[in-house]
């Protein structure tokens, strides 16, 4: 893996005719294939570390907590700065303009720069390699946007007139010679640790790779794909299309400029409309209206007549599909705030910040086997069975199960299982523990979830909605 992101990197960068910075690259990937061995041991100490801050912050508050979240990031930081340490390759003397080249990749988080003139990988070689085919790809505001998070990771903030001053003059180059010769994407990181595979997911494009990955896993027996969404680009076409809907479906540029534009979400949304197992797609009613309704006052009439024609087209197929099913739920309970895709062995977390996902987490085992080989460790008596007894009543759909008392049940199932999985595997040092931690944890589940307004507007297994809905503003009633 090592060797097949390094290589790709330096044969890129070569056949765009920047070949010293390909040999640099070269020379690092020599560098990472020499030390494997101690490459993996500080990714599976941070796998370890990863899984332990992301099961403590469930079981104290049930969701990822803003402590949580900061100290993710700070792991990140310290075994960046290990690899910049020990797994760092000299650039001597590079002339001026391969050193501007240096720092365009750094700043996109293809590698990463010291200030000593050294470079490493960024996080993860195959991270940077990931990066780097979106130098290649990405147009100048999605380029912008991805520079500045790259640099919030860093804690090392820049303005967008910076950034976009930077774009003009460096990037802009580099990217379209990049385009000319690149002809396949990177291949996806992983980072296994005892059996479970943690991909940490810092931008939004990281985020929406792995969504559209993840509906290509075989989910556990009996379970739907399951998302949960607080802004949907189910039905609301800027979440979906960005600034492309308004500058070409309502001709409004001015609106435009203040969405980014990002190919992943398109081509997420094509990979959860082309799965072929049951989907169920629950969205949140208070944010997906304030949304709406902050889009509408800057309409016309006109233009919304088009915008709401636009988004039921998008809805329409969803609503006739047999295998995806629909709930509304008024605002989520704040341990399912930051979950978003779960099909009971592939769950990815999130962090949201003003609706928006701001930090993302894919966990998954290596083998769906492990799942099970791993609970059977421990009696979990009978919240483990009625769980998975919710969770087949809630696929089927029938009608007669009702979904708020089931609710924090199917969500330990479809969702948590490979957390719950991860958080088994790091308190094996620690017998007779295993129990307590899994039955606090669905105690949480159960007196945080259990009030939730939840309304099931199309069941899986029916080609119709339970509701008439003609319009988005139907979806978005208060008395549907």
């Amino acid at each position: 893996m090592i060797s097949e992101s390094m290589g790709w990197m330096g044969w890129l960068l070569s056949e765009a005719e920047y070949r010293s910075e390909g040999a640099l690259i070269e020379r690092l990937g020599v560098l990472m294939v020499e030390r494997a061995a101690l490459l993996q041991e500080l990714y599976e100490r941070i796998g370890a570390d990863v899984a332990a801050v992301t099961t403590e912050g469930l079981l104290a508050e049930g969701t990822l907590r803003k402590k949580d979240v900061a100290r993710l990031s700070e792991l990140w930081q310290e075994n960046q700065h290990l690899i910049e340490l020990l797994l760092s390759e000299p650039a001597p003397c590079p002339a001026p303009s391969v050193r501007t080249n240096l720092t365009v990749l750094h700043r996109f988080g293809a590698l990463s720069l010291s200030a000593d003139e050294r470079i490493s990988c960024f996080l993860h070689p195959d991270l940077s390699a990931a990066n780097l085919a979106r130098l290649a790809t990405f147009e100048k505001k999605a380029a912008v946007k991805h520079i500045g998070q790259i640099a919030a990771i860093r804690s090392s903030p820049l303005s967008e007139n910076e950034i976009g001053d930077f774009y003009d003059f460096h990037v802009r180059e580099l990217s379209e010679r990049l385009k000319e010769v690149l002809t396949s994407l990177a291949q996806p990181w992983v980072r296994p640790d005892r059996g479970v595979c943690f991909d940490v997911l810092p931008t939004s494009s990281d985020f929406y790779w792995a969504g559209t990955k993840h509906y290509g896993t075989r989910p556990a027996r009996n379970r739907p794909f399951t998302i949960f969404s607080t802004t949907p680009g189910l039905f609301l076409p800027e979440d979906r299309y960005g600034s492309a809907f308004f500058r070409n479906v309502l001709g409004r540029t001015d609106l435009a400029a203040t969405v980014i534009e990002d190919g992943t979400r398109d081509r997420y949304f094509r990979a959860l409309a082309a799965c072929k197992k049951p989907r169920i797609y629950h969205f949140e009613l208070e944010r997906a209206r304030l949304q709406y309704r902050r889009t509408m006052t800057s309409l016309s009439e006109a233009e919304l007549e088009r915008y709401d024609a636009f988004a039921y087209e998008l809805l329409a197929p969803s609503l006739s599909d047999p295998m995806f099913g629909l709930v509304r739920i008024r605002s989520f309970p704040p341990e399912f705030d930051h979950l978003t895709l779960g099909n009971g062995v592939s769950v990815i977390l999130s962090n949201r910040q003003h609706g928006k996902i701001g930090h993302g987490l894919w966990v998954r085992p290596v083998r769906a086997m492990d799942i099970r080989e791993i609970l059977r460790e421990v009696n979990l008596g009978a919240a483990l069975e009625s769980s998975l007894t919710a969770a087949t009543a809630y696929v089927l759909a029938d009608g007669t199960a009702a979904l708020a008392p089931e609710l924090e049940k199917v969500a330990l199932t479809l969702f948590y299982a490979p957390v719950v999985y991860a958080l088994m595997r790091s308190t094996i040092r620690r017998p007779g523990t295993k129990k307590k931690v899994f039955e606090d944890f669905t105690e949480r589940l159960r007196l945080q979830s259990s009030n939730s307004d939840l309304l099931e507007i199309k069941r899986v297994g029916e080609s119709r909605p339970t509701r008439s809905i003609s319009s988005i503003r139907d979806l978005l009633r208060e008395d549907l």
